[in-house]
Parts: C-alpha cells; sequence; structure tokens
C-alpha cells in the first residue's frame, strides 16, 4: 500500500506522484544510509577523497512513465572548458561527469529502462528492482571506477579515441591523465600527458591553453 494512504483510499497515483514517492521510499533511505546525499531529487552523491560518486535517475517526464539509472564520477579538480575551477559546491548530473555508465549495461550489456506506474505497487516493485541493481552491481563498478588506475585505462583509451575531447570527458583526455599522473608523482608522465592535450590546440579555448601551459611551468622537476 502507498505510504501516503490510508487503507481505505484508492491504491493509485498518477505515475508521477508514485515516481517520485518511491523514489523517496526506496531509493533515498537506502542510498543516504551507505553515505550518499540526495540532490534535487533525483540525483546523489557521495564524495570519496578527491572525486565524487554520482547516482542519478533520469529520463523521466510526467507523460513519460519510464526512468534510467545512470552512474557517474566526477572530478571536481578538473578545470571546465574554459579553464576555470569548478565550483566545488556544484555536483552536476551524469552527464557532466569525466567517467559514466548505464546501470542497465552493466546488469544485461544494453540500456535499460525501468518503468514506473499510476499502481503503487507495481511502481515500487520497479522501484525494488532498481535498487538491487544499484547495490549489487552499480555500487561495484563506482568502487572499481574511483580508483586511479582504473581512471588511468580508461582515459587512455578515451584519449586515443578523442585526443580532441569528447562529451564524456569534456575536456581533452590527455589532460585528465596529465593530472592522474600528477597526483601519482609521475611528473614525467604527467608532462608528456599535458603536451599532448595541447597538440588538439585548435580545439581548446585561450583559457583551456593557458591552463595546460601554467601547469607544465608548474610542474616539479623530477629528482
Amino acid at each position: 500500500m502507498h505510504p501516503a494512504h490510508h487503507a481505505d483510499e484508492a491504491d493509485t497515483l498518477s505515475s508521477t506522484e508514485n515516481f517520485y514517492d518511491s523514489v523517496r521510499a526506496v531509493i533515498a533511505p537506502r542510498l543516504v544510509n551507505v553515505g550518499f546525499r540526495q540532490r534535487d531529487n533525483l540525483i546523489f552523491n557521495r564524495p570519496v577523497g578527491r572525486l565524487i560518486q554520482v547516482i542519478e535517475l533520469a529520463g523521466h517526464h510526467p507523460d513519460d512513465e519510464r526512468f534510467t539509472v545512470r552512474l557517474g564520477i566526477h572530478l571536481p579538480f578538473v578545470p571546465d572548458l574554459n579553464g576555470d575551477e569548478q565550483d566545488p559546491l556544484v555536483i552536476p548530473g551524469v552527464t557532466r561527469c569525466q567517467l559514466r555508465a548505464s546501470l542497465g549495461k552493466i546488469l544485461y550489456g544494453k540500456d535499460f529502462i525501468w518503468k514506473t506506474s499510476p499502481v503503487w505497487d507495481e511502481a515500487y516493485r520497479q522501484m525494488r528492482d532498481a535498487l538491487r541493481g544499484i547495490l549489487i552491481h552499480g555500487l561495484g563498478w563506482l568502487a572499481q571506477s574511483s580508483e586511479q588506475e582504473t581512471m588511468i585505462r580508461c582515459f587512455t583509451r578515451a584519449a586515443a579515441r578523442y585526443p580532441e575531447g569528447h562529451r564524456s570527458t569534456q575536456v581533452p583526455p590527455a589532460l585528465l591523465l596529465g593530472l592522474l599522473h600528477e597526483a601519482g608523482s609521475r611528473t614525467a608522465t604527467a608532462r608528456d600527458w599535458y603536451l599532448c592535450a595541447l597538440a588538439a590546440e585548435p580545439a581548446l579555448s585561450f583559457g583551456l591553453r593557458r591552463w595546460l601551459y601554467n601547469r607544465l611551468h608548474n610542474l616539479p622537476s623530477e629528482s
């Protein structure tokens, strides 16, 4: 029975009402219990070291009874396309994360859409199914993707495919690799990747080129 209903009331609301109510009743408590914070109703984030893990329920509209679950890794220390520092208080959705995945693809190898319903029991069942996928497989993907070596492998593949950057990483992947190697005290490798990012110069803004030159200038010399 819908948690807001009395026993003598019809157990039917609109799909949209049931969608948001089932997120509050099913998804939010479990994710908050494992350290996530809820932002903008459908976005949950959890800081892990210098990065932020993001879970987003997306695709639902008042006239659409479907939704998807997306996962992302956001690196707030990466500059934006203009070379400016990101606001650490602003948590973007998954589409702005540098690493991202569809829970459906993790579970089934293809995009998967869950359905909500004006019937509470069905909406609740669908949300419980999505929650199981998040807890069993989604959190595992987030944990593995938060490891530095995993990110390096992913961005190295992206650098080969999209040297000038792609909507999945925004800035050139080589810039991300430079930051990761610099964080690991691999200064020479970081310098090589920053130079590689500058090779995509026709696609870089003036601000991002300036950021890269400053980063190169301030790199410590290797002993």
